[in-house]
């Protein structure tokens, strides 16, 4: 049978999961199909949403590090880990159902070492984002050990 993950699973029901877990500790998380199609997304942050992901020029970096992910999935045990190059970890762990592979759980949009403001400020200037919010966004990424980053995903 061929199906496709919002074929089985109750997006909805998941949605409001992932939203009710947020509230009680901020983590940031997805459900993305083999399509790149979000199915869920929560507490996402800022300096994503409203900046990597929407200027073309710094999209094409967020696409490369997508298809990084998907294309080493195999690795994952149980997640694959990855420093995008606008300096963001994610994560992803495959969801596999009736051993086929039919998409992803995100995590991520963090930091595990305080950010290199220098860096931001130099990232926005190359894609001519407004310093001040582009800044205040990276602020706000959570800055998280490697072992606490462990503690959630294995």
């Amino acid at each position: 049978m061929n199906y496709k993950l919002e074929d089985i699973i109750d997006i909805k029901l998941y949605q409001e999961l992932q939203d009710r877990l947020n509230e009680v500790y901020s983590f940031p998380s997805a459900i993305v199909d083999n399509e790149g199609n979000i199915l869920t997304a929560t507490a996402w942050q800022d300096i994503c949403t409203r900046f990597h992901r929407i200027n073309k020029q710094s999209e094409i970096e967020c696409i490369k590090s997508d298809q990084y992910i998907a294309t080493h999935l195999h690795e994952a045990n149980p997640a694959v880990s990855y420093r995008c190059p606008h300096g963001m970890i994610d994560n992803a762990i495959p969801i596999i159902i009736d051993g086929k592979h039919l998409g992803n759980f995100f995590t991520g949009q963090l930091f595990l070492e305080p950010p290199d403001m220098e860096f931001f400020k130099r990232q926005a200037e190359k894609y001519g984002f407004d310093e001040k919010s582009y800044l205040e966004a990276v602020s706000k990424v959570p800055v998280w050990s490697k072992e606490k980053l462990n503690r959630y995903i294995f």
